[in-house]
């Protein structure tokens, strides 16, 4: 069972999930390029989850929709009004659970050659 979640961190999260799984699947058709966006949720409920966000032709083009998901993550979780923390590539969300114990969320992004898929042990 998963751990009583502050209904505004769990909004945040749940688009964010979302936003991952619907980029992915956009991006698809432009993944035969050289690099992938990537994001692993760390801390709460979800605890390394990693998965693809979005596909690039080139480096720099993923460097830049990596700033772009960042700031979109940071944008949601404002409007939403819990507490946010963000550099070149992690954003931390911070809420409260229930009984007044902070629950931070970190996600951190990155952008792997096509053929790099992390959540797949070394070597396989």
């Amino acid at each position: 069972m998963l751990p009583v979640m502050d209904p505004k961190i769990r909004r945040v999260l749940a688009g964010a999930i979302a936003l991952l799984g619907l980029l992915a699947v956009a991006t698809a058709a432009q993944a035969d390029g050289a690099w992938m966006l990537w994001a692993t949720i760390k801390g709460g409920p979800y605890n390394n989850i990693a998965a693809p966000v979005s596909g690039s032709d080139t480096r720099e083009a993923c460097e830049r929709a990596l700033g772009d998901q960042i700031a979109r993550q940071v944008a949601i979780a404002k409007r939403s009004g819990v507490k946010v923390k963000a550099s070149e590539t992690l954003v931390t969300v911070q809420s409260r659970n229930p009984k007044g114990a902070p629950v931070p969320t970190t996600t951190q992004y990155v952008c792997l050659p096509d053929t790099v898929d992390p959540r797949k042990p070394p070597g396989n």
